[in-house]
Parts: C-alpha cells; structure tokens; sequence
C-alpha cells in the first residue's frame, strides 16, 4: 500500500509541471502514503536545510527586478516543498534506496505503457491518442506530425501523456539514468526507457542518449552479451537516426529550428550588465513577450538548460550551478556526466521532472557516502 501510494503521489508530481489538477494529486498522495510519520521525531540536518533556503532566496534575489508571475512562484515553492519533504523521509529512512529503484522503475512502465499504446494505435489505425490534453487543464497542440518522417518506418513522433516527445523523453531517461547509477547494471527497465527515448524521436533525446552509452560502456562492469547488443542496436539504426537528423534540423523540415535556439544568444548580447549578473528572473509569464527581444517561453529553454540558466540567474546562477556540480565530488564521476548529459534536455525551475531528478541524484550520492564510510 505505501509504495504503490508513494509512487502515485511521484508520478502525479511529475505530472504537475502541466497540471494543477496532477499537482493537488500528487500532494493528496503524499499525505496519504506519509501522514502517520508527520511528527516531531523527524530529524532534519541543517545543512541540508540551508541548502534549500539558498536555492529560494537565489531563485528570489534573481527575479526581484523583474515582473513576477506570482501563479509561478507559488507554483516553485510547491514543487520545492515536496521534493524537499521526499529528502527528509530519505535522511530519516522512511524512504530507502530501494524505493527510489521501484519509483523510477514504475515512473518508466507507467510512462512506456502511454507511449506504447499511442504509438501502435496511431501505426495500426492512423488515430493519434491526445493523452497529454487528458492532463492539462488548458488544451495544448500535440506535436507529434513532422515532415521528416516521410518515407521513414514511424508515422509519428509519439509523446505519451505530454505535448513534444522531448518532455517524455526527458520524463523517462531520467528515472533510467538514476537505474544506472544505482544498479551499476543494464536490466530491461534502463533498456525499455533508453529504447524508447530514441523511438521518441526527440532531437535532444538522440543525442543525450548517444552519450548516455558511454556510462554503459564504461560504468558498468561486465553485461558484455547486453554491450554489444546495445552496440548492434545503435548501428542498426544510426542510418535512420542521421536521415531524421538532416531532414529535421539541416533541411528545415518543420521549422528553422537552429535560427530558433540562437534567439537566446542574441539576446545575451542586447541585454545590460546587471542581467548579465543576476539574470533575468525565474517568473515570467509566458504569455508575454521576455526579455529585451520580446522572446517566446520556448526561446529562453530549447537550447538546453545551460543557456536558460545564464538568462534566468545570470553569472550568479552559473556559479551556483557549477558549485553543486563540483559538490558531486570527483569520486562520482558517473553521476557528474550523467548530470551534465541530462541538463541538455529543455529543463527549467518550474519543471517537476528537475526537482524529482536532482533529488534523487542527492540520495544516491548519500547512499554512496554511507556505503564507503560502512566500509
């Protein structure tokens, strides 16, 4: 009952980035799976807790100077509540790491079951379930069509319970990078959610994925049949993935999508010294021209969390950005490239998916630190 109780209130966070219907869920849940454990014997460290004042007060000081969409900001603190909660049950061992392994093991079946069931239906009958629209509570445009995919083995870009297949891709990769650096091993779960990253079709997704492989090959220690089958795989379909590449970003297929992600870097340039510094807030409102050219929400975040971040916090959020990477400590090597492959995905502060995924990577560097001070 816990875990299954556990997983939905996770699973419905996840969801919340789109949702305020799945963020009520998800702390509905919460409450549920914890509320016989609320009471004043839970320990809490104060490091930890100054490092969560000082993501907010960062987050704050940055978006002090510009307009702040305050649905937003109450939106963040929600998120970095229950993230910071989950933590809590984690120090206090209420949560273990196997727990952690049977989230994101469930959070990749849940979501490989939606994508699955649109992919087929849609290759089968030509009908495109809309599941993401089932969430939201505002319709959104599912961008599932391309031009590239003519003449190509898949009919769509499927994108299960969101919008762009990049948002699924990011929903699922992340629970099977932290499988990776858990397990130290290829099961079906990290081979299921690598899988159907690339069938996602997501630009980012190949790429990230791509490099994901070398924590296969040199992170984990044996599973040689699982190697070059993995090594069989990519070369199998390399061909298809090039031919997508270059009919979606060189030709232009859909839309220009490089001129696109440069907006951002044009942006830097026009913009004063004081955004250079602290940014330029976390808490716009999207509906609204941002910045000094008037850019799109998107604009600020397909070029990868890198470039979001030196917009939104400036030099300040860059710094604390590269702090916590070094934090990782050189000794988790795999967990400082894991990281850095996964902030090239389109993430943001008000997304679930970054709080959910750098929580867990802060329990398993904690497990870490136990297991070598046990020996």
């Amino acid at each position: 009952m816990f875990k299954t109780t556990s997983l939905l209130s996770i699973f419905f966070f996840s969801l919340s980035t789109f949702s305020y219907r799945c963020a009520a869920l998800s702390y509905l849940f919460l409450f549920i799976s914890f509320f016989k454990h609320l009471n004043f014997k839970l320990k809490i460290k104060p490091q930890d807790f100054i490092i969560f004042l000082s993501v907010i007060f960062l987050v704050i000081f940055c978006s002090l100077l510009q307009d702040i969409y305050w649905l937003y900001f109450i939106k963040f603190f929600g998120m970095i509540f229950f993230v910071a909660f989950l933590y809590v049950m984690y120090t206090n061992k209420i949560i273990s790491m196997k727990d952690i392994e049977f989230y994101c093991k469930g959070l990749i079946a849940i979501n490989l079951m939606f994508f699955l069931i649109q992919l087929i239906v849609f290759q089968v009958f030509g009908h495109y379930i809309d599941f993401d629209n089932f969430v939201r509570e505002q319709e959104a445009r599912s961008l599932y069509s391309s031009k590239a995919l003519d003449g190509f083995i898949l009919s769509i870009r499927a994108t299960g319970l969101y919008s762009e297949p990049s948002f699924y891709s990011m929903s699922v990769f992340c629970p099977t990078l932290i499988l990776m650096l858990i397990k130290k091993k290829i099961d079906k779960y990290i081979i299921l959610g690598l899988l159907s990253c690339v069938i996602s079709l997501s630009i980012a997704s190949l790429i990230i994925v791509a490099l994901s492989l070398l924590i296969v090959f040199f992170g984990i220690k044996k599973a040689n049949t699982i190697k070059i089958f993995v090594v069989i795989c990519t070369l199998a379909l390399l061909p298809y993935a090039s031919d997508f590449y270059t009919k979606r970003v060189t030709d232009n297929s859909d839309y220009d999508a490089v001129s696109s992600r440069l907006l951002i870097l044009k942006e830097f340039q026009e913009r004063d010294r004081l955004n250079d510094v602290i940014g330029s807030g976390f808490f716009w409102d999207e509906s609204q021209p941002i910045g000094k050219l008037g850019l799109k929400g998107y604009n600020t975040r397909d070029s990868s969390f890198y470039p979001y971040i030196y917009f939104s916090g400036g030099v300040l959020g860059v710094f604390v950005l590269l702090y916590f990477m070094m934090r990782i400590g050189f000794r988790n090597k795999d967990i400082i490239y894991g990281v850095a492959i996964a902030l090239l995905f389109k993430f943001n502060i008000m997304s679930s998916f970054f709080w959910l995924f750098v929580i867990f990577c802060k329990m398993v560097i904690d497990n870490r630190k136990a297991i070598n001070k046990g020996k």
